[in-house]
């Protein structure tokens, strides 16, 4: 193969005769050189984006020592295993794959439907931490990274039947499983992790900024064994991409479409609102949601109920309650796990059925709608500097025969974030109350009036900025229209 010295040069490598439809597109740099033809890739520094269905193979530093081989499986790859890193091939981003996952991953592309079903099924105890997750953190780990990993480990633990467990040091782990919480000196802002267990020793990375709830909750769900939301397989009817941005940008592996079989979401909905969505600019935006409403509810800071649910049903916490003597749920909850006589409720509900508005401040209150405008002014103040999020739920309701327009007039949060991840104000006018609503923390730009799909819309306010209030300004009445079950 002839070397070429170019920022954006592209070439194939054809992998296995059963794969002969499946191209690995490299993206190469300046410093690129070809040397023979006895490996697949080495990478400098043990650490590439794998190329799948035609995705950018980069590594972090977008510089990299490649070698051609038409034929060579990606076990065979030289280079890439170094397990005390654990640093091998990554795709989306921030998802480490190991050689036999990456061989795995390529491979279930072109393998037969059935098999591959039954290899997920087969499998799938062993990537799930059924004895809880036991961490360690690498000594020369920061405060601030320990904290917002512990934070996000809580979170996780205190709404499903995950235990995580701090223990001192590798010596004294039970059995062989552990998370190895640490960052990378070579890449000191490197956000990774693989996805569900891998068996033995595994790295999870929180550079600096990813010791942050949002980043490190991220990752952790990943060691969960969760994907990208955006990546699911079914992204198609509710985003649709900026293909022509991303390949500008050498985005492309950060997008690649997961199969079914690759991409297991329990029959549930596609939420906008998932910790595990990537966010996208308001201006030149990569990802555009179908829905304009939801634009800035992606990159959401909060792990969210269709989250939580997800991991309950991945980890078959769902099973431990009887339906029979647990809690009856509404508003699409579920029992908790660790006490079956509660429910775990989507945002903007509470109590022990989900039927009531969470107490979640003071100035919290329901409000009721009628044929004329009334201002409300909600707001929500930080005081703790623990790295969590304040709430502050309000709702408002109107008879069950009409809807509610609400006309959004000013919203001041601490700084316009992509996917205000800061602080902002969640409306639930959308018609699921199980996934996120429409989220905003600026000003609108032209009058934002939202109508409802049903007689209730929770309206929660949060901010993750000590000492400083999200609060928002706007009116509400019920719609003087004609308003069936779908909305007005």
């Amino acid at each position: 193969m002839a070397k070429k010295d170019s920022l954006s040069t592209f070439f194939y490598i054809s992998l296995l005769h059963s794969l002969t439809k499946l191209g690995l597109l490299c993206s190469l740099n300046i410093d690129l050189h070809f040397c023979g033809k006895s490996r697949l890739m080495y990478i400098r520094r043990n650490f590439l984006h794998l190329a799948i269905l035609g995705i950018s193979l980069v590594n972090s530093s977008r510089k990299s020592e490649a070698v051609d081989s038409s034929r060579e499986k990606v076990e065979e790859v030289e280079g890439f295993n170094d397990e005390r890193r654990g640093r091998t091939f990554v795709i989306q981003d921030d998802i480490l794959l190991t050689e036999n996952k990456a061989s795995e991953f390529i491979e279930s592309a072109g393998s037969n439907r059935h098999k591959r079903q039954a290899q997920r099924r087969n499998v799938s105890n062993e990537n799930l931490w059924l004895d809880g997750v036991q961490y360690v953190f690498d000594p020369k780990a920061s405060k601030d990274l320990r904290d917002g990993f512990v934070l996000a480990a809580k979170a996780w633990e205190k709404d499903t039947c995950i235990n995580f467990t701090s223990v001192a040091s590798v010596e004294q782990v039970k059995g062989e499983d552990y998370l190895y919480v640490t960052y990378d000196e070579n890449d000191p802002e490197g956000c990774l992790s693989h996805v569900g267990k891998l068996g033995g020793y595994q790295p999870i990375f929180l550079g600096h900024g990813c010791e942050s709830f949002p980043h490190a909750a991220h990752e952790v769900g990943h060691a969960l064994g969760l994907y990208h939301t955006q990546n699911r397989h079914d992204r198609g009817h509710y985003i649709k991409l900026n293909m022509e941005k991303i390949k500008k940008d050498n985005l492309v592996e950060q997008f690649v479409e997961l199969t079914e079989e690759q991409n297991e979401n329990y029959g549930l909905p596609y939420d906008y609102g998932s910790i595990m969505h990537y966010g996208s600019s308001v201006k030149d935006a990569i990802i555009n949601p179908t829905d304009d409403k939801y634009k800035t509810t992606m990159g959401s800071p909060l792990i969210s109920f269709i989250d939580l649910l997800m991991i309950n049903m991945h980890y078959n916490c769902t099973d431990k309650c009887d339906p029979d003597s647990s809690a009856h749920c509404d508003n699409g909850g579920f029992p908790h796990p660790r006490n079956c006589s509660e429910c775990i409720c989507p945002r903007g509900y509470g109590g022990s059925h989900c039927n009531e508005r969470p107490k979640d401040c003071q100035q919290g209150k329901e409000v009721v709608a009628t044929e004329n405008w009334k201002d409300l002014n909600p707001y929500v103040s930080k005081t703790s500097t623990d790295g969590s999020y304040a709430t502050c739920t309000y709702w408002i309701t109107c008879p069950e025969d009409k809807r509610i327009e609400i006309n959004i007039e000013s919203i001041d949060s601490k700084d316009p974030s992509i996917g205000c991840a800061k602080g902002g104000v969640e409306i639930k006018a959308n018609a699921d109350h199980k996934l996120t609503g429409y989220r905003y923390c600026v000003d609108p730009d032209e009058e934002l009036v939202i109508r409802s799909h049903s007689n209730r819309v929770p309206i929660i306010l949060y901010s993750g900025v000590p000492f400083f209030w999200t609060n928002a300004g706007m009116q509400y009445r019920y719609d003087l229209g004609l308003c069936n079950s779908s909305g007005c």
